[in-house]
């Protein structure tokens, strides 16, 4: 499957010898003006917009979920089995972000199942966390032919739901 298995550095690999950067260069990569604060009353008026002009934005898990179930906003549609929309703990601190799905995963309709499932579990295992403590999620909700890259525009289809799944996760 050409996937490696990474392990802890040991103290002696770690990169506590990088050179730091001069208090010169640091200033000279500050930029010298901020941004005007927005108010609240901005704030709230720039979400309100946002919301209107993207009803995901707005969308509870159902919903959502319901959505993207439905979604043919690219051509990846036509060739799925299942929409692979996400699992986990809905209110986890971690959350993962995998490329596309799989065969395994189409079938399946969830991310990382099979040998790249396996895999996860024992790199979650080497940092004492499980499957249930985090929410996994992919870049596109279906399957690219192949098992090949998702193309750019199959993943803007998908930008608005994944970004919708990491607003209500906030890991």
């Amino acid at each position: 499957m050409g996937i490696t298995s990474w392990h802890a550095r040991t103290p002696k690999d770690a990169p506590f010898n990088q050179p730091q950067p001069r208090a010169s260069e640091q200033a000279a990569a500050t930029p010298t003006t901020a941004a005007p604060r927005a108010s609240a009353q901005q704030n709230r008026m720039l979400a309100k917009q946002e919301t209107q002009a993207d009803p995901i934005a707005a969308m509870d898990w159902p919903t959502l979920q319901q959505t993207v179930a439905g979604c043919r906003a690219c051509g990846l549609c036509d060739g799925r089995n299942n929409t692979v929309f996400g699992v986990g703990n809905q209110h986890a601190k971690l959350m993962l972000v995998g490329e596309a799905p799989g065969r395994e995963e189409d079938l399946k309709g969830e991310p990382f199942v099979g040998r790249a499932g396996q895999l996860l579990d024992r790199m979650l295992a080497a940092v004492e966390l499980k499957r249930e403590q985090i929410y996994i999620a992919n870049i596109v909700k279906c399957r690219p032919p192949g098992n090949r890259n998702p193309h750019a525009d199959e993943a803007a289809a998908c930008r608005a739901y994944l970004l919708r799944q990491i607003e209500l996760v906030q890991p």
